[in-house]
């Protein structure tokens, strides 16, 4: 006989949905679970119940209780933080373009966070992004857990994102496994993806990161309107690549040379100049033009 427990309901203007792991296999032989979706229905009296899929219990939660297998989760969205009021707790925070804020910064507690921040600012791709955006509450072992993700991303023509960011080293943990479980069903009912990033996967990007940390400080410092269309001008007008130097040899009579270097890296950053960012940049090396529209 297949026995859960089920728990929902209405608290103030918050709606709840439940999902349900129960193991196919009351003898508790069996990895596979089944995941229920229930529902209130326009009755406080009416629950509806039925199977969205099938769940594979990791190898290191195998050997587990039955009693302990069962995993209630509980999704309750709502806003974690203020930003402004709590960002004396976070060890990191990254300029942000893409976010209104009285304080325009984004607040992380690990490095990783940080990095994949500067990513998302400044990926084009992305529309909107927020860090810690959402809890969600699930029961294991008849004890209430939360699970709170790194960010929410918006992205153009896709699907939102729930992203974590954790070490690799901290990828088969037993309690991140639940945790992580717990969002990947919160994402199939609302439609989002879930991204998981670690310190593998930002050093696999090679030079684009740090180049692109190199620009952020830069693409944040203000530009004089003269220099960016006399920028812009210079290398629409060549059938060629410049490099940064030669733009630095031609305007040596207007501009102080690191001037010019940190207006080309304002002009890289905000996209209104192209270069190969998958190669180290360097004043003597690195060709820009004019990305095609």
């Amino acid at each position: 006989m297949l026995v859960f427990f089920v728990a929902a309901a209405l608290q103030g203007a918050w709606k709840r949905r439940v999902w349900v792991l129960s193991n196919i296999d009351t003898s508790g032989q069996s990895d596979i679970s089944r995941i229920f979706f229930c529902s209130l229905g326009s009755k406080r009296s009416r629950l509806t119940v039925r199977v969205i899929g099938t769940f594979v219990l990791p190898s290191s939660t195998r050997k587990t209780s039955l009693q302990a297998r069962w995993v209630l989760y509980v999704e309750e969205t709502m806003p974690v933080r203020d930003p402004l009021k709590q960002a004396g707790h976070y060890a990191y925070a990254v300029p942000t373009q893409k976010l209104e804020r009285v304080m325009p910064m984004v607040h992380c507690e690990s490095w990783i966070e940080r990095d994949f921040a500067y990513l998302l600012e400044y990926d084009p791709m992305v529309v909107w992004y927020e860090e810690q955006p959402c809890k969600i509450s699930y029961i294991f072992d008849r004890k209430e857990h939360f699970y709170i993700p790194d960010f929410s991303v918006f992205w153009r023509n896709q699907q939102p994102s729930l992203v974590e960011c954790k070490p690799a080293s901290k990828l088969d943990e037993p309690e991140n496994l639940r945790k992580w479980s717990a969002a990947r069903l919160w994402c199939e009912q609302n439609h989002y993806t879930f991204m998981l990033v670690t310190d593998t996967t930002l050093r696999k990007l090679g030079s684009l990161l740090p180049n692109v940390k190199l620009l952020a400080g830069h693409g944040h410092q203000p530009i004089t309107p003269q220099a960016r269309e006399w920028l812009l001008r210079t290398v629409q007008a060549e059938n060629r690549a410049l490099s940064v130097a030669e733009l630095v040899e031609r305007a040596k009579e207007q501009l102080a040379p690191n001037t010019v270097r940190t207006y080309v890296w304002h002009l890289l950053y905000t996209g209104e100049l192209s270069a190969d960012l998958t190669k180290p940049l360097n004043v003597m090396t690195t060709l820009v033009w004019l990305p095609a529209k």
